[in-house]
């Protein structure tokens, strides 16, 4: 009876100990998860409302202004899901074939041309009711920081 209870009080303890707590989790229904996180990573972070009143958290990497947008929100706020963004100033100079190039070699972002002929790039990432682990925002972030570099290195500002 003693090793059954044993083995179970271990089991849950290893259950506990694997599962992410709250603090460990960005989600888009706590927008000081996001301003957390990257102040952990070093990375100075605004946070701000947009046009809608919606949650948005904006910060600079290299020269480049980043904005994260809070989407699916209720009474902006309980927002469900998160949209990087950055845009570069191009006046035209980058035709759509690259940034269709670019979309066919970047499946989890979109590029797109807006009505100032400028590129904008996005990713989309629901966060869901649990939220995304430390990590998987970190890979996230930098797959988006990466991709934004790699464009600029083809078009340039």
């Amino acid at each position: 009876m003693r090793m059954g209870m044993f083995a179970a009080t271990a089991l849950f303890a290893l259950a506990l100990g694997g599962a992410a707590t709250a603090q460990d989790m960005v989600r888009a229904q706590d927008p000081g998860s996001v301003t957390n996180f990257l102040f952990n990573k070093g990375i100075a972070s605004k946070s701000e409302t947009d046009n809608y009143g919606d949650p948005l958290v904006r910060f600079r990497i290299e020269d480049y202004p980043y904005s994260i947008f809070f989407y699916d929100c209720t009474d902006n706020a309980n927002c469900a899901s998160l949209r990087f963004y950055l845009g570069f100033n191009t006046n035209g100079e980058v035709g759509l074939e690259l940034v269709n190039t670019l979309n066919i070699e970047n499946r989890f972002v979109n590029l797109a041309i807006d009505e100032e002929d400028d590129v904008i790039i996005t990713m989309d990432l629901l966060t869901g009711e649990q939220g995304m682990t430390h990590d998987d925002f970190d890979n996230m972030l930098k797959l988006f920081i990466d991709l934004g570099k790699d464009a600029e290195s083809r078009f340039g500002e």
